[in-house]
Order: C-alpha cells, then sequence, then structure tokens
C-alpha cells in the first residue's frame, strides 16, 4: 500500500508521537508527564476512552520497515487446538499476551508487536525497535 501526501504526512506524525510515547514506557519512563507537559493519561476516564487492541476486531498496523512503511493486518481469532484466543495474519497463528496496559503479539510477520493503548506501540523485528501506529480495521485512514 503506498500512502502520499496528507494521509503520508498524517501517518508520519502519528509516528512521531507514538515514538514518544512508547520510548518513555519501553524505558520505564515517568508515564504523567511527555515533553515538560504533565498528563493524566492514566485516570480511569482518561482509560476507558482510549481504544484498546482488538477491542472492536481486526487491527492494521503501519510501520517503517527497511526504508518504507509497512502495513500488518491483526486478526483476533481462536486455536481450534488449545481454545485460547490467538491473534491471526493470514494462515499464520501468533500468540498475544498483556503486561500491563501493552498487548503483545509474537509469531507474526517475524516480528514482536507491543500495542499500546490509543494506537501507538513498538514493533521489535530481530532486535530492531522502531515506533508503530494501529487502527482497528474500518476506522480510519490505515486500512
Amino acid at each position: 500500500m503506498k500512502i502520499s501526501g496528507i494521509g503520508q504526512a498524517l501517518v508520519v506524525a502519528a509516528l512521531i508521537a507514538a515514538g514518544g510515547a512508547s520510548a518513555q514506557q519501553a524505558s520505564g519512563g515517568n508515564y504523567s508527564s511527555y515533553g515538560g507537559a504533565t498528563l493524566d493519561w492514566l485516570s480511569p476516564l482518561a482509560i476507558s476512552s482510549y481504544e484498546w487492541p482488538f477491542k472492536r476486531g481486526p487491527i492494521a498496523v503501519v510501520a517503517p520497515a527497511a526504508g518504507e512503511l509497512a502495513t500488518y493486518t491483526l486478526v483476533p481469532c481462536q486455536d481450534l487446538r488449545t481454545q485460547q484466543t490467538t491473534v491471526c495474519s493470514g494462515n499464520q497463528v501468533g500468540t498475544v499476551t498483556t503486561q500491563g496496559l501493552t498487548t503483545i503479539v509474537s509469531g507474526l510477520y517475524g516480528r514482536t508487536f507491543y500495542l499500546g493503548m490509543g494506537g501507538h506501540g513498538i514493533i521489535d523485528a530481530n532486535g530492531v525497535q522502531s515506533v508503530l501506529a494501529w487502527n482497528t480495521r474500518g476506522a480510519g485512514a490505515i486500512n
């Protein structure tokens, strides 16, 4: 998928914003401030207003890969052998776990996806980490 014009500008802005928050989260930073501004995003009201990964179905992820923007589709599914909730993409089945407020998807596309609430996160490809942006499929421009 090629993204250009205003769409590309919006994706870049989202990745920059997500990167700052994700890097701060990944480094164990103070969640209550970001860029000198005090954030109250962990209050119960703030948490309830954020979208959680897979809450409304499949999600689309966009992240840098080899100098380009790559897109990934992650679909909640169920492993018929174990009856556990998993995440699928095509014929691949990955695992999904949670750690605090982060949903972790591994075993798909050769990457690990650390999905934060609200559409940001980190993608890890063989130890190389980059920021990502995600959105529920059909709920915005990342389709």
